[in-house]
């Protein structure tokens, strides 16, 4: 079990995190505003995934691929209650990724919805492994849309 390969996966996760603020910064304040909702969702999804990873490494337990991670969760007694609000935020974050999809404030407040219950579930757990975890709060709806 190793709580330093957590450690480091939350704070790859918290650089993901602080990225999305950054990019949504960016895109605000262009020139020529730029709807970047597409990479802001696929960076909080990040997150949940290096999250989940991080828990698993705690454990001993090392991933490859999403389909692992999404098992995983799907089997673990401590974290399946967790497993349809990460599929619903990995199916958004694919269809950004894979289909260029852009987003509105309905479906960022959704999103952050999904993304809030899991990120909350796995940082406890995380918590109580004795991995130190920042806020990784999701960015508001607002701070995704160009002015």
């Amino acid at each position: 079990m190793s709580t330093e390969g957590a450690q480091k996966l939350v704070e790859i996760a918290k650089r993901h995190r602080d990225c999305a603020g950054l990019l949504a910064e960016a895109a605000r304040t262009a020139p020529k505003p730029q709807d970047v909702s597409g990479w802001l969702i696929t960076l909080h999804f990040y997150v949940l995934c290096l999250l989940a990873k991080a828990i698993a490494k705690s454990r001993g337990i090392d991933f490859r691929s999403h389909e692992d991670i999404r098992q995983w969760i799907n089997t673990e007694k401590d974290i399946w209650g967790i497993s349809k609000d990460y599929r619903k935020a990995e199916e958004m974050s694919r269809e950004a990724r894979y289909e260029g999809r852009l987003f509105n404030a309905e479906d960022i407040r959704r999103f952050n919805g999904w993304y809030c219950s899991v990120r909350r579930h796995l940082v406890d757990l995380l918590k109580s492994a004795g991995v130190s975890v920042p806020s990784l709060k999701p960015l508001d709806p607002e701070q995704y849309e160009p002015t």
